[in-house]
């Protein structure tokens, strides 16, 4: 190459001419690299920076493998397009301010060994597989992003590394070395998260906002770390973490799935994840959290005892006294347990929800009244007598307001009663104005119905005080 294109080489910048030099392979383009250093404006900014933005790497038959090429400060492939190429920039060099943001692979692209300085983004990238093996970031911004496969084994990530926003698929952080500053806001992860190390930098990152649809396994992880708001559908591993005490675990929400069966689980291993995070939220008074997972914790107790009766009544070593004690006391027992802690979940999401006592009330309110209005109060006004005296016949309008007012009167437990005058109790029954000597009586039937109900309503309003006090915290 003669001095005269060596010149011409130091001022062209178009992507065709990166592209031209990278086919010459990893010598040539370092050689370059080298030769042409990097030169800076007064305003900082770099004149000979590697410039692929929005080059279409797609429409190519095929691309050049980057592997091992120094790139230097400032290498730009923002919005660029590599389709369904398999892209390789393993053990790559890149200076400060390297720009990979809005960029798309529909395939393979590996980062693996390669090291990145300062100011280096991956904002609004889509890839489909992305592997940061090995990968040294001194820090990391990466926005609004979505990779469905990311490796992130062994990367380091050090400074001020911010994931906002992005959407993982699945991800694997194994011996992934993280520092506190790095953070994670509003991330949703789809697949389990690997995060396991047994190394002895054991940071975490910050979990800020985040939604775990699996697994997330931090298993020898240091819990100095921040889960703020963050939802979990299944619980973290935590085996060998260390730091209980300094995890942040506020206005975490648990919204795990029971799976196949409702409201138990059969999963043993869980007990174990359960107790855990139970003991951590101990310890950091985070007493919603402790809460929740007390709840977790008697729903897998409960199916793992369902399992058991069960498995029990099917060994052939069992006697047949001990199947029959099995199959007629503990077996039922079991099934009561559960029953009504169901009960429980759905009246009040166990003691957690004002709202939905507060909704079964209303709801009830209309079935029970609709009930007595079918039922019972038209029954009684279709079979009154039709012979009566005039001054003791009523509208059907003046005995359809007694009827409502009884309704409102049975949905509050014995107040309502006792606010009922004993004068429109005789004419509900009766479906006339009875003189001193009538004697009406309410339907078969009624009575017990009306017990029910007063009950039901009754433990409704428990739990609508009982949900108030737990958010309340009132002792």
């Amino acid at each position: 190459m003669n001095a005269s294109s060596e010149a011409a080489e130091k001022i062209t910048e178009s992507p065709e001419f990166f592209l031209e030099l990278a086919k010459r392979g990893e010598s040539s383009w370092n050689s370059w690299r080298n030769r042409n250093a990097q030169e800076h404006k007064e305003n900082g900014i770099c004149t000979n920076y590697v410039n692929f933005e929005n080059f279409d790497f797609s429409s190519l038959e095929s691309i050049p493998n980057f592997s091992h090429f120094n790139f230097g400060e400032f290498a730009n492939f923002k919005g660029a397009k590599f389709g369904k190429h398999i892209v390789s920039f393993v053990s790559c060099g890149f200076g400060n301010g390297t720009d990979f943001s809005e960029s798309t692979s529909d395939e393979y692209i590996s980062f693996s060994s390669s090291k990145f300085s300062s100011e280096t983004k991956f904002n609004g990238v889509n890839y489909k597989s992305a592997i940061f093996e090995n990968t040294s970031f001194q820090n990391i911004e990466c926005h609004n992003s979505k990779i469905e496969n990311a490796n992130f084994k062994q990367a380091h990530i050090g400074g001020t590394g911010t994931f906002i926003n992005c959407k993982f698929v699945a991800t694997d952080f194994y011996i992934c070395v993280l520092f506190n500053a790095t953070r994670f806001y509003k991330c949703h992860f789809v697949e389990a998260v690997n995060f396991v190390t047994f190394v002895a930098q054991k940071s975490l990152p910050k979990f800020q906002s985040c939604v775990f649809e699996k697994t997330l396994d931090i298993s020898g992880r240091d819990l100095d770390c921040d889960f703020t708001g963050s939802i979990f559908h299944s619980l973290p591993k935590l085996l060998r973490c260390e730091n209980h005490s300094a995890a942040n675990f506020h206005n975490v929400k648990l919204k795990i799935t029971s799976g196949s069966w409702p409201f138990i689980k059969l999963d043993e291993k869980e007990l174990i994840n359960i107790r855990l995070l139970r003991k951590i939220a101990e310890e950091t008074k985070n007493h919603d959290l402790e809460r929740d997972l007390y709840i977790e914790e008697r729903r897998v107790e409960q199916g793992l005892s369902l399992l058991y009766n069960l498995n029990f009544l099917t060994k052939g070593e069992n006697t047949i006294w001990e199947k029959l004690h099995c199959l007629f006391y503990k077996l039922p027992a079991t099934l009561l347990i559960i029953f009504f802690s169901a009960a429980y979940g759905i009246l009040s999401n166990y003691g957690r929800s004002i709202f939905l006592p507060a909704f079964w009330y209303f709801i009830s309110f209309i079935l029970f009244s609709g009930h007595n209005n079918l039922f019972v109060f038209k029954k009684i006004w279709e079979n009154r007598p039709k012979n009566i005296e005039t001054n003791l016949v009523i509208s059907p309008e003046v005995y359809n307001q007694i009827a409502s007012s009884a309704n409102l009167a049975n949905h509050i437990p014995i107040v309502g009663q006792l606010a009922l005058d004993s004068q429109m109790k005789r004419v509900l029954f009766c479906g006339y104005i009875p003189n001193d000597s009538s004697l009406c009586l309410p339907p078969s039937g009624y009575d017990v119905f009306l017990v029910f109900q007063n009950i039901f309503v009754g433990i409704l309003i428990f739990l609508f005080g009982l949900a108030i006090r737990n958010y309340f915290k009132i002792k």
